[in-house]
């Protein structure tokens, strides 16, 4: 309803200053301009084209830089992750931790920003699920040590450095990749939205 109240408003006064326009040019006499009080059919059929393209245009230019500023707002919640997996048995301790810290807040504002912005639009509740399991998941993988003690350990550190078992890494690099593939999957539903 207020949606429909805006637009007769802006129709009203669009209206409302074209009729000024039009009166303030038979009230003002331009001697040595000449206005032909004729238009042909076809200069109408162009004007009124061309001005429904420029409007057409800028909506659909609008709707995609929002869509590519969700796009790239996934890719920053990605892209620690991705450093992560890269870096697995070279990094610290510290690092994973903020890694992960970093990649975990994006993520949370990602999801409240899309659910301020057109909540009908994206669906995306699967994909938050899935993303929430999987984080949680991936917490204990990184920084949890087992309580039974095997040789080799899960997690080892020393001196800072942090270095992983080559069981845990699959396990890791399993769970980043579902994290990752449920990204990919918010940026198609993201775009085709």
């Amino acid at each position: 309803m207020p949606m429909k109240k805006n637009k007769i408003i802006n129709i009203i006064i669009y209206i409302i200053i074209f009729s000024i326009g039009c009166c303030c040019g038979k009230l003002i006499d331009w001697g040595y301009f000449v206005l032909n009080k004729e238009i042909s059919i076809i200069d109408a059929i162009s004007l009124f084209l061309t001005i429904g393209c420029a409007i057409y245009i800028s909506k659909v230019l609008d709707v995609r830089i929002e869509k590519e500023m969700f796009i790239s707002q996934v890719e920053n919640t990605e892209s620690p992750l991705v450093e992560l997996g890269n870096k697995l048995n070279s990094t610290t301790y510290t690092e994973v931790i903020s890694l992960y810290s970093k990649s975990n807040i994006t993520r949370h504002k990602l999801f409240k920003k899309i659910d301020s912005f057109k909540k009908s639009e994206f669906k995306v509740d699967d994909i938050k699920e899935v993303l929430d399991t999987n984080y949680k998941r991936l917490k204990p993988l990184l920084t949890d040590t087992s309580v039974m003690s095997k040789s080799p350990p899960d997690i080892e550190v020393k001196r800072g450095k942090i270095t992983y078992s080559p069981e845990r890494i699959v396990e890791i690099q399993e769970n980043l990749q579902t994290i990752q593939d449920e990204f990919f999957k918010l940026k198609i539903i993201i775009n085709r939205a």
